[in-house]
């Protein structure tokens, strides 16, 4: 699910600047925010699964 957020935020991320937008600093947290989560998650799952 987290992954699944990441990349559908990078995907809006990187339409909106094709498109002439630019994000500002609330995209680039978004994407950031976004990436930590990822990142928050995968390290629990591997530390329950103990993979």
């Amino acid at each position: 699910m987290a992954e699944k957020d990441y990349e559908e935020t990078v995907k809006w991320y990187k339409d909106l600047i094709a498109q002439g937008g630019h994000p500002g600093i609330v995209g680039e947290q978004a994407v950031a925010d976004a990436e930590a989560d990822r990142d928050r998650t995968a390290s629990q799952a591997q530390r329950i699964c103990g993979a």
